[in-house]
């Protein structure tokens, strides 16, 4: 790892703390060495977008900002070059008070219109992309038009992806 000090030096000038960078980067790689990727809440990091770019400036990290969920997930760069085992699209997640909406209408109304209610965050190419649905094993599974809802109704969590070699699969 190298950082641009160049980079480095016009961010500083935009008046954020060089030890907030540094403490952005060294909580990003430890997450990535614990877990394979990082995930951090967009509301605590100094100066969202400069602080995007300096990770993004960096030889062997990769941010993207999922908007559906507040966060910025990094990846290690080779991760995020092997898109083609990326197949879906991780639309959005919501639990515990912020489910409860989402679950009262999947219990009351049913799973189509649980389904179109998590759709409405669905903006193709603007997501992290994933290689597994990430359903729990006590999940309960609804799948529709490339679209797989998962939700634990007992724990309280809902979420959605897209399968996005669906269209694919239905022109073969």
């Amino acid at each position: 790892m190298k950082i641009n000090e160049a980079y480095k030096n016009m961010i500083l000038e935009e008046k954020v703390e060089s030890n907030e960078l540094d403490s952005v980067i060294s909580d990003v790689r430890k997450q990535i060495n614990d877990r394979g990727y990082a995930k951090l809440d967009i509301h605590n990091i100094p100066n969202l977008k400069k602080t995007i770019e300096f990770i993004n400036a960096e030889d062997d990290i990769k941010a993207n900002i999922d908007r559906s969920r507040d966060f910025v997930f990094v990846k290690p760069k080779e991760l995020v070059e092997e898109k083609s085992k990326d197949i879906y699209e991780d639309v959005i997640f919501l639990q515990d008070s912020s489910a409860d909406e989402v679950l009262d209408i999947l219990n009351n109304e049913g799973k189509d219109e649980a389904l179109n209610f998590l759709i409405q965050w669905h903006y193709p190419g603007e997501h992290m992309m994933r290689d597994n649905v990430g359903s729990g094993d006590s999940d309960s599974i609804y799948k529709k038009d490339g679209y797989i809802m998962s939700w634990n109704s007992r724990i309280g969590y809902i979420g959605l992806v897209y399968d996005t070699e669906y269209n694919n699969d239905k022109k073969d």
